[in-house]
């Protein structure tokens, strides 16, 4: 090859679309992303007798749930010794689960005795809670 014949950026040209017009513009998202703030706990609390009585059961739980399913991402079964390690026994489990369930913030699939498969609603699926009121 001579100097002619080499390839250089220069004069390498892509065609995209069979040379169809380029948008000017990428297109943007439809829908805009929402501006949610969170907060991160260790899940060594949710195990901490300490803690435990600091953060409610029903919330122990849920948060359990969502580091099982990834934040939504996949159903789990929920087992005994995961409710365990955030201090709730396997009758309270299967009644926060009715109340999670009741709130919409998870949706419980049952199986006979079977430990229950869980997924986490997601944000936009599930209503905001309401705050406690104060009496």
């Amino acid at each position: 090859m001579n100097d002619e014949e080499q390839i250089t950026a220069d004069r390498l040209r892509i065609v995209v679309n069979n040379d169809a017009a380029e948008p000017k513009d990428r297109p943007t998202k439809s829908t805009p992303k929402l501006k949610r703030r969170f907060a991160q706990i260790s899940l060594e609390w949710l195990s901490d007798p300490a803690w435990r009585g600091q953060i409610a059961p029903a919330l122990r739980l849920y948060l359990v749930v969502q580091f099982a399913t990834r934040r939504g991402a996949r159903t789990v079964r929920l087992t005994n010794d995961m409710a365990a390690e955030a201090g709730i026994d396997r009758h309270r489990k299967s009644r926060l689960l009715a109340q999670l369930e009741a709130r919409g913030w998870v949706k419980v699939s049952r199986d006979g005795n079977r430990n229950p498969e869980v997924c986490l609603m997601l944000a936009k699926q599930a209503p905001m809670p309401s705050p406690p009121s104060r009496s």
